[in-house]
């Protein structure tokens, strides 16, 4: 059994590899939220998402990429409009 710690090269290397191997962040202005990123976001359950905020009249409209079987997919929203939402629902101050 080998009980050498890595070197500071090796770790380095190993970070940078998981770096590189990590999605790009996509802009809030045009990423799109599935019901579990929306509850995160909102700090709710992902079926309080489903049941009781997206049904909302004022949420905004889902956006449903078309599977290759040509049926509708999982719903999304776009995230700028989420967090709008959210903000709409601010408290006002008192005096």
């Amino acid at each position: 059994m080998n009980n050498t710690l890595p070197t500071a090269e090796q770790i380095a290397s190993a970070l940078l590899e998981k770096l590189t191997a990590a999605r790009p962040a996509i802009p809030v202005d045009i990423a799109l939220w599935d019901a579990e990123t929306i509850g995160t976001y909102l700090k709710r359950s992902t079926s309080v998402v489903r049941e009781r905020v997206v049904c909302q009249p004022s949420f905004p409209v889902a956006i449903r990429i078309p599977t290759g079987a040509g049926q509708r997919g999982h719903a999304l929203w776009r995230a700028a409009e989420v967090i709008a939402w959210a903000e709409s629902h601010r408290e006002r101050e008192t005096a």
